[in-house]
């Protein structure tokens, strides 16, 4: 389950320009998201239950959006990977 929305995740991402790796290891599935400031390391997003439902989760355990609203994470996603270093 958690796989399928990564990959509806992907496809959004790529939609808007956004270049991510669907990533599957033995115990965790994830998306890399590059970052567009090469000084910044990839986001890493997975799915997990939160407040009663599935969220995508960043790199930190941040909750980003419930997985029913890809555009908003889909946005957020693009705000974090776009963000310069201070």
């Amino acid at each position: 389950m958690e796989r399928a929305h990564l990959e509806e995740l992907r496809k959004a991402l790529e939609g808007k320009g956004l270049e991510s790796d669907l990533i599957e290891g033995p115990n965790v599935t994830f998306l890399r998201i590059g970052h567009r400031n090469p000084e910044q390391r990839p986001e890493a997003v997975t799915c997990r239950e939160a407040e009663g439902e599935l969220f995508f989760v960043g790199s930190f355990g941040s909750l980003i959006a419930p997985a029913r609203h890809i555009e908003s994470a889909v946005e957020r996603i693009a705000h974090r990977v776009s963000a310069e270093v201070p």
